[in-house]
């Protein structure tokens, strides 16, 4: 049922993105659950639908461990106001809903895909794809399971970036944590480079 589910939301997704450019927003100021969500969501598009995408975001990256985490891992992403939105069909939102005033979502857009793990709003309802699990504690886990749910390799950055969200977002995995992070986690770890790792907790 759980398998059947994963198959049934891949192929939803499929259905919204394939042939088309994806610009994929974060929530302003982004921390390294949204940053890592992103990324892997943009992953997830290229590898298994051949879609390009374009991660941005709004506000400021300021904290010196999120900074290090962007530029030791390479994680392509750009500020909102640097794209020309209207290049892109498809607007997914990562980390964050719409209308929800931490996101820099401009007013002529409506977002096509949400993926997130706060409450669920009443107006993200009126997305095509939504999968927002509150129940869960960070992005970065729901975005690890569609990877594997999909058949893809994580390569190494990509892992530390996530095993990174989930651990920001969880407290070092601790209360916050639910079941799903601490799979998430082990799975992702075997590929985590650790040194890169220490350099972006200790910048």
């Amino acid at each position: 049922m759980i398998l059947n589910m994963a198959n049934k939301r891949l192929e939803k997704l499929e259905e919204i993105v394939k042939g088309k450019k994806v610009l994929i927003l974060l929530h302003n100021n982004p921390d390294p659950d949204a940053v890592a969500g992103g990324w892997a969501l943009s992953y997830l598009l290229k590898k298994k639908f051949a879609v390009s995408s374009r991660i941005v975001y709004g506000g400021r990256i300021t904290r010196p461990e999120n900074r290090t985490m962007i530029r030791r891992l390479n994680v392509v992403i750009r500020p909102l106001e640097k794209v020309n939105v209207h290049n892109f069909n498809v607007l997914a939102m990562v980390d964050t809903q719409p209308w929800t005033g931490n996101s820099s979502l401009p007013k002529s857009l409506r977002p096509s895909i949400v993926i997130d793990h706060h409450n669920l709003r009443k107006t993200t309802l009126k997305v095509d794809f939504v999968d927002v699990r509150p129940h869960y504690g960070s992005s970065a886990t729901i975005l690890t399971e569609y990877l594997i749910d999909a058949g893809l390799t994580i390569p190494k950055k990509l892992a530390t970036a996530l095993y990174f969200g989930i651990k920001a977002d969880t407290q070092n995995l601790g209360r916050d944590a639910t079941e799903a992070d601490y799979k998430a986690a082990i799975t992702l770890y075997p590929n985590v480079q650790l040194r890169k790792l220490a350099q972006i907790e200790h910048p």
